[in-house]
């Protein structure tokens, strides 16, 4: 931080973007070799924190200078893991983050697209961190929406208060359609909870794409999409 601090201090008015690097697994206490999964869970929480930390310093400079040029952040180099169900959960809450800073975040780089592909003796294939990138890329277009999400909570060593449904959503004006995102940080209770919407109203069917596996461990993945009216 005290670097960013330092080149917006120098650069702000003379550049379009700064750079964030952050692998969220380096909050955990022990690192990576922590397997605790209410922890893993929480590191959405992480890069939700590096964001607005960076968007404040931004807004500091911007104050000092006076400039009015905007800086946006990129956030350039991100990793969730190498493609598990527990992997596929935090780049979900990466995207998240992303699309509920969107009016700072305008760009981000995962590190080694590659390992969205899992390879086995039998070959190459597709693994969970494939199906999630795949799912947000091709249908969370168009405009991020301010969500209130009211859940349960738990609290661990990193973070407290952390909510067991990490949501975003995002309305593509275009297609007439409202695209839901969510996250269920717990380990083993499904969530149930409600829909509302503080202006329109639904109509026709939804479709729910869901990713989950028998345990985390699980690499491959079977695309599946389930109708509802």
């Amino acid at each position: 931080m005290e670097w960013n601090d330092y080149v917006l201090d120098k650069m702000v008015g003379k550049i379009d973007f700064l750079s964030v690097h952050r692998y969220a697994t380096e909050a955990l206490p022990g690192g990576r070799s922590n397997n605790v999964f209410s922890d893993h869970m929480s590191l959405g929480l992480d890069i939700d924190e590096k964001i607005e930390t960076t968007k404040a310093l931004i807004q500091k400079a911007m104050v000092k200078s006076g400039s009015k040029r905007p800086v946006y952040i990129s956030f350039d180099e991100y990793s969730p893991g190498f493609g598990d169900l527990l992997s596929s959960l935090m780049l979900g809450q990466h995207l998240n983050s992303f699309i509920r800073h969107a009016d700072v975040v305008k760009m981000a780089n995962i590190t080694m697209i590659t390992n969205l592909v899992g390879n086995s003796p039998e070959g190459d294939f597709k693994n969970s961190l494939y199906y999630t990138f795949l799912l947000y890329s091709k249908n969370a277009l168009g405009t991020a929406l301010n969500v209130k999400t009211i859940c349960e909570t738990y609290t661990n060593s990193i973070f407290s208060n952390i909510p067991y449904l990490d949501v975003t959503a995002v309305l593509n004006t275009e297609a007439k359609k409202v695209v839901i995102n969510v996250v269920n940080r717990h380990e083993t209770k499904d969530i149930e909870t409600n829909i509302d919407l503080q202006t329109g109203t639904y109509s026709g069917k939804a479709t729910i794409n869901l990713i989950n596996a028998e345990n985390m461990d699980v690499q491959k993945y079977q695309n599946g999409t389930t109708h509802k009216n």
